[in-house]
């Protein structure tokens, strides 16, 4: 059984996690009757494509992140400490970082060498999905949970998009758009749309306005001199009168 697949930008190549008890990946392309398959230490359950489609990461029964070619040969090996199921991946979209989800439960952060990007955002629930959103900038975290997360890229919780009756397996934007697709274990899948408002507030020569959905720049309009107020949870009212700001 194939628990996940994912295809290689800018060819008509398939990677395929098949559910075997020693593991098994399988690479299939277009029009080839050769379906060449690789062995890994455990079972293999998630896999994603860099966006370059020259490297690809999949997350394993053990713990362990497996970086390979496009040919399927392992360049990098992750060995990370608790050995929890690594059942959600993603590569950033504009750079060589990865997201790992892992029951552990906690997201974690790695260079294409392997090396640790940033520090583990713990989590309250087992994740089933981890992808990225609005060119890197957001996560879209969520599983066991039942509910689907908005995320800042470093993991920093910012709201809640839905909560379903049921564990949410997948989450996926579409393209060039905002809009995001789900899908549940009890087979529901349900489509939203991620807007972000301006929060902003006017006194005078003093204007305020949110910034990376967190932080707060405050702003002398005749001087163009800025203030950043780094508040590390999201903002969601901004009132400026006189000497003060309320947030």
């Amino acid at each position: 059984a194939c628990v996940s697949m994912c295809v290689r930008m800018g060819a008509h190549m398939c990677f395929c996690c098949e559910w075997l008890v020693c593991g098994c990946i399988g690479i299939y392309i277009q029009d080839t009757r050769t379906h060449p398959k690789h062995k890994v230490s455990s079972r293999a359950l998630t896999c994603s494509w860099t966006n370059d489609g020259q490297y690809l990461a999949i997350g394993l029964w053990s713990g362990v992140v497996s970086i390979r070619n496009k040919l399927g040969e392992e360049k990098v090996k992750i060995d990370r400490p608790g050995g929890n199921p690594v059942w959600s991946l993603s590569w950033h979209p504009q750079r060589d970082q990865i997201v790992v989800g892992d029951w552990g439960p906690k997201l974690s952060f790695y260079a294409l060498n392997g090396s640790m990007a940033q520090r583990e955002k713990r989590l309250g629930y087992d994740p089933c999905f981890v992808s990225y959103f609005g060119n890197g900038e957001y996560l879209l975290v969520g599983g066991s949970n039942r509910k689907a997360s908005v995320h800042l890229k470093d993991g920093t919780m910012l709201s809640e998009l839905t909560e379903q009756k049921s564990w949410i397996w997948c989450c996926k934007q579409q393209p060039g758009s905002n809009h995001v697709a789900i899908g549940c274990q009890d087979g529901t899948i349900s489509c939203f749309s991620i807007q972000f408002s301006t929060v902003h507030s006017l006194y005078k020569e003093r204007y305020a306005f949110r910034d990376s959905m967190t932080d707060v720049l405050v702003q002398h309009l005749p001087t163009d001199q800025k203030t950043r107020i780094r508040c590390r949870e999201l903002v969601k009212r901004i009132s400026v009168y006189r000497n003060r700001l309320a947030m």
